[in-house]
């Protein structure tokens, strides 16, 4: 009169896993993170560079702030404001995403959220670019 133990039933379909991505995803994630520091690097360079860039209409006006490299921003103030903050933002979510890349690559976790701050860092970054070049 031996008890027999009944086998574990298997989690419901839906509910996650705590199995941990390999390697190979590891060292995918440290390799993104050296594009990434690139990526949010570049933005918030250029968000810098486009923010000290006098407006064409400024350039019209006074000639005497038309820079050496006689550049001027083609649009007004508010597509520069709107450009420089959206492109800020990305960097900000670029350099976020780069620690947490790096964390993901030590523990394995926060993989979607990682994936969903890249995601939003490219939006942002994409929609910067874009409302300064319209």
């Amino acid at each position: 009169m031996s008890e027999q133990a009944e086998p574990a039933a298997p989690p419901p379909a839906g509910t996650p896993t705590t199995q941990k991505p390999g390697g190979g995803i590891r060292a995918l994630a440290v390799v993104g993170a050296i594009v990434l520091a690139f990526a949010a690097a570049v933005m918030i360079v250029a968000a810098s560079d486009i923010s000290g860039t006098p407006t064409l209409k400024e350039c019209n006006a006074d000639p005497s702030v038309i820079p050496s490299d006689g550049k001027c921003f083609d649009g007004g103030e508010a597509k520069q404001t709107i450009s420089v903050v959206l492109m800020y933002l990305s960097g900000a979510l670029g350099a976020a995403a780069v620690l947490l890349s790096l964390m993901f690559a030590v523990t394995g976790r926060q993989g979607p959220l990682l994936t969903r701050l890249i995601i939003a860092a490219v939006l942002l970054g994409g929609l910067g670019i874009l409302v300064g070049s319209i």
